[in-house]
């Protein structure tokens, strides 16, 4: 196997985020999202980190637009033609905009088999 990246969750990755009620772009913009547009978590030098997001930030619009889950992905996919990511941030009392440079559209990672036949990890997984 080897570690691949997709711009489609696996279905795990999509329960996830569902059970712990958040977004995670940690493998693109690098961010994590809580449900109200909270940032939870900003990954040390991603995208996000360097446009100066911060953990407690919160995301109140995306391109002009009240901030949704859904909002953020699509602008993340728009920045593959060079459309900018411009945020609304509240950090604290402040309002501020912010811009992540990112054209590399959502990634999410997956295991891709390499090869034929099974493997240790097939033989580990497998029902019992």
């Amino acid at each position: 196997y080897r570690l691949t990246f997709t711009d489609k969750p696996t279905n795990y990755f999509k329960l996830n985020e569902k059970d712990r009620k958040f977004t995670d772009l940690s493998y693109s913009v690098g961010l994590i999202i809580g449900k109200d547009g909270g940032i939870n978590s900003v990954v040390w030098d991603s995208p996000a980190f360097a446009a100066g997001l911060d953990n407690g930030d919160t995301i109140t619009a995306v391109n002009g637009l009240a901030y949704s889950p859904e909002k953020l992905k699509e602008a993340i996919t728009a920045a593959k033609d060079g459309t900018p990511i411009t945020l609304l941030v509240k950090k604290g009392e402040r309002i501020e905009t912010r811009v992540i440079d990112y054209k590399g559209g959502l990634r999410y990672p997956r295991l891709a088999k390499i090869g034929d036949g099974e493997t240790g990890l097939d033989r580990l997984l497998a029902p019992k």
